[in-house]
């Protein structure tokens, strides 16, 4: 450990935002914040006032910003691969609302919101049970049933897969229509 005692200007003047730091060391308040140097790191500051003086804990995050930083990148890119696939595609957080969907999932319902679920009316009331099953089970499963989607009956393979890590559920949708057509033509 060491201690240093240092103004509050030479203090601020070591972050690029100056006004934030100067605001958190001239509050009565304790903070607990992340900020950026100057040279580049990414320091997280824990202070408290302590008679005229503030005490604050200095502790270099930099790793830890950085990897945040690189998921983040990375799980843009998954999600703008997801946008890409033509079926329906979506992941359900632990209460199984639909907490990301892709964008032919938007566009097979017509939902531009996420919480929608998977063509609402068509699946009818147990549209969540396949979710449920998987997340008591913790086994994937999926199920080929009809529906009437746009006034159309479509036979459509729904799958559900168990998120071990949120609780919740990621799963897709493929209309097989086409294939039991050509089946029945056989």
């Amino acid at each position: 450990f060491g201690a240093a005692t240092i103004s509050y200007d030479d203090a601020a003047a070591q972050f690029e935002d100056e006004a934030a730091i100067r605001a958190a060391l001239a509050g009565t308040a304790p903070f607990d914040i992340t900020m950026r140097t100057r040279a580049g790191r990414s320091l997280r500051l824990a202070g408290n006032r302590a008679g005229a003086a503030t005490i604050i804990v200095f502790r270099d995050v930099s790793a830890n910003v950085e990897r945040a930083n690189a998921l983040a990148v990375e799980r843009d890119g998954l999600k703008a691969l997801l946008d890409l696939l033509p079926m329906p595609v979506w992941r359900r957080g632990p209460d199984l609302a639909p907490d990301f969907v892709n964008r032919a999932y938007t566009e097979a319902t017509g939902q531009d919101a996420p919480l929608a679920e998977i063509a609402a009316g068509a699946l009818g009331r147990d549209r969540r049970r396949l979710a449920q099953q998987v997340r008591a089970t913790r086994e994937a499963a999926h199920e080929t049933r009809h529906v009437v989607i746009g006034g159309e009956r479509r036979l459509v393979e729904i799958a559900e897969a168990p998120d071990l890590v949120t609780g919740g559920t990621s799963g897709y949708l493929i209309d097989r229509t086409a294939l039991e057509a050509a089946q029945a033509e056989l």
